[in-house]
């Protein structure tokens, strides 16, 4: 052997013995449990999104975590999106299939709403479909063009907003 061929032999034996460094996202989700929380009733279309997610999802995060389905009706699913904000654990473990409009409540509805969350205090991992909204409001509601340019300077909002 050269002397370049015995230097590198223990080199390489020593890499090849080496414990492999894990995908910490992978050793953090192995074993685990993600459950799905669902806003509205069993039955319906958000639960039957729900299940479709919680079916299929779990082989898609590393680490493949068993992954459950549980309802959590109430209040077109703000009862759901507020146990997400403020009980829930933040580690990625807990997931809702709530109502996207919710983001909006604090919004529209300000102090009137019983959202105890900020749309900027959620994070949208994704949507099962697509669609598209308008909101339409008359003068008497007492929304002005102030108002709506106020809604529509948010760059979360996809919504077009019209005042009559």
């Amino acid at each position: 052997m050269t002397g370049v061929q015995t230097c590198a032999l223990p080199i390489f034996i020593a890499q090849a013995l080496a414990p492999a460094h894990a995908d910490p996202i992978e050793v953090f989700y192995r074993n685990k449990t993600v459950t799905v929380l669902i806003g509205y009733e069993p039955g319906g279309g958000y639960d039957l999104y729900g299940r479709a997610v919680a079916r299929f999802i779990g082989k898609h995060i590393p680490g493949n975590p068993q992954v459950v389905a549980q309802n959590m009706p109430g209040a077109a699913s703000m009862t759901a999106a507020n146990h997400l904000a403020k009980v829930a654990p933040r580690d990625g473990t807990v997931i809702g299939a709530v109502n996207s409009a919710l983001l909006l409540d604090t919004l529209i509805a300000g102090d009137a709403s019983r959202a105890q969350f900020k749309a900027s205090d959620m994070t949208m991992i994704g949507s099962i479909s697509s669609n598209a909204a308008f909101i339409i409001a008359t003068k008497e509601s007492g929304r002005s063009e102030e108002h709506t340019s106020e809604l529509q300077s948010h760059s979360f909002i996809s919504y077009a907003v019209f005042c009559l």
